[in-house]
């Protein structure tokens, strides 16, 4: 393959798996982030607005449906609108952590409290 041949293609073939984002919701994304603090680096930026996109689009259509009659709650975008799955929320949101070393508190006994029987 001629390497001019070779190079368009790569080129080609990273620009179509690029995320491609709507730019009529570039002000309710901005909105949204400043809402809800997000800020990304720039690698992250473009697939979480694809995301956000999909999921607000998602929501949108559901709404649809509930004016529908087929839903009988509605949707709204919240802090979470950048994760793309159950996963990744479950992942963000039930990760407990214990910190070593800090003092948990002391648990009486009944005697120590004056509750004794």
């Amino acid at each position: 393959m001629h390497p001019s041949l070779f190079l368009a293609a790569l080129c080609l073939g990273i620009a179509s798996a690029a995320p491609q984002v709507d730019p009529n919701l570039d002000a309710q994304w901005f909105q949204w982030k400043a809402a809800h603090g997000k800020i990304y680096n720039v690698d992250e930026e473009g697939w979480r607005r694809a995301v956000w996109e999909t999921n607000l689009k998602m929501i949108e259509q559901h709404n649809r449906e509930y004016n529908q009659g087929k839903h009988s709650f509605t949707m709204a975008m919240n802090s979470f609108g950048d994760m793309k799955t159950n996963d990744e929320f479950r992942h963000t949101m039930n990760g407990l952590k214990i910190q070593k070393g800090k003092n948990r508190g002391h648990l009486m006994s009944s005697s120590e409290s004056g509750t004794e029987e």
